[in-house]
C-alpha cells in the first residue's frame, strides 16, 4: 500500500503533538463525526496500525456513523438503562411548561454557540416596526 506507515520517520512526540493538535482544531470547529473518522483512519493508516487495530476500528465507525445501527445498538438499550435505573431526572410542571410554549427564539440562537445575527436582528427589527406602527395609529 502506498504511504502506509508514513508517519514512522518522525518522532512519536511530535506525532503526538500533531495529534492533539488536531483534536482541538476539530473540537473548536465542531467537526461532524464522519471528520472525527476520517482524522483518525488517516492517523491509523499514518502509523501502520495492525489489522485488528483496523478491524475494532472499523467496527466503531460503523456503529458510531450510522444513524440507525447507532439507535438500535446503543443510544436505545443505553436510555432504557437510564430510564430503568431511576437516573433520568423526572420533568418539573415548570420544565413542561417551558417545554410546550413553543419557540425558544432569540434564547435559542444566542446559546446556539453561533447565533446568526442577522436573523436576529431581521426579527426583532420587524416587531420594533409593528409596535411602532400600532403606537402611531393609536395616537392617530
Amino acid at each position: 500500500m502506498p504511504f502506509y506507515d508514513f508517519l514512522s520517520p518522525i518522532r512519536g512526540g511530535w506525532i503526538a503533538l500533531a495529534i492533539v493538535l488536531v483534536i482541538l482544531a476539530l473540537g473548536y470547529v465542531a467537526a461532524p463525526l464522519w471528520v472525527w473518522t476520517l482524522a483518525t483512519a488517516i492517523v491509523l493508516y499514518g502509523t501502520g496500525a495492525p489489522v485488528w487495530l483496523w478491524g475494532v476500528f472499523g467496527a466503531l465507525a460503523l456503529l458510531l456513523n450510522v444513524p440507525a445501527i447507532r439507535r438500535v445498538v446503543l443510544s436505545g438499550p443505553l436510555m432504557w438503562m437510564l430510564k430503568a435505573s431511576g437516573f433520568m431526572p423526572t420533568i418539573s410542571e415548570t420544565e413542561q411548561a417551558a417545554i410546550d410554549s413553543g419557540d425558544v427564539w432569540v434564547d435559542g440562537e444566542l446559546f446556539s454557540g453561533r447565533p446568526n445575527f442577522a436573523r436576529l436582528m431581521d426579527g426583532a427589527t420587524e416587531v420594533k416596526c409593528s409596535e411602532f406602527a400600532d403606537e402611531i395609529i393609536k395616537h392617530l
